[in-house]
Parts: structure tokens; sequence; C-alpha cells
């Protein structure tokens, strides 16, 4: 952005204006820094979210094409969520029971 600025600004210069009414025009041309770093925030900003909605849509279509792949797909990713989740609410069950081996006193009162 900057080099694009200095050049309009010796395109000015070379026009006849003074260094500081060149700049001057050449930030009122190209509508500022700011400007620019905001448009292209606007335009590049969500790109992830963007790809990720898109990524959600292709799977919801591949997994629609063919069920049973879907239903394998989904009932391992329960059994392994499953899997994962129940030690620590089996060892924070014993914990509140008062069965606590683990040294500490979180749920006695």
């Amino acid at each position: 952005m900057e080099s694009h600025l200095q050049m309009q600004i010796e395109d000015n210069i070379r026009d006849g204006m003074t260094a500081e009414q060149a700049r001057r025009q050449a930030l009122l041309k190209s509508g500022g820094l700011q400007t620019a770093r905001e448009a292209y925030h606007d335009r590049h900003g969500l790109r992830m979210v963007e790809t990720g909605v898109r990524d959600l849509r292709h799977t919801g279509r591949l997994l629609r094409r063919d069920p049973a792949f879907a239903s394998v797909a989904i009932l391992s990713l329960a059994l392994g969520i499953g899997a994962n989740t129940r030690p620590s609410s089996l060892s924070s069950i014993t914990c509140c029971y008062g069965r606590c081996r683990c040294g500490t006193r979180a749920c006695s009162s």
C-alpha cells in the first residue's frame, strides 16, 4: 500500500505540485491507509468462517449420499466421545460421595 501511495505522490510531483500537496492529494485519492486496511479486512476477514461453513455443507452432502457410512461415522463419534467422557464423570461421582481417592475434597462439605 505504501508503494502505491509513493507512486501517486511521485506522479503528483511530476504534475507540478509541491511535496506536501502531492502527499495530501495522494492520500485523499486513495482514501487513506486506514480505509484501505478496513476494505482489506472486509474482503478477507471472515474467510475462515466462510470456509468452515462451506466444509460443513460439503460434509452434509457426502453423508446424505451414503447413509450407511453416515450412520457408522456418527456411531463411532458418539462411542468415542462417550468413552472419553465416562472416566471423568465416574471420578467426579466418586469424589462427590466422599470416597475420593485423588486426595482432594472438592465436593465434600
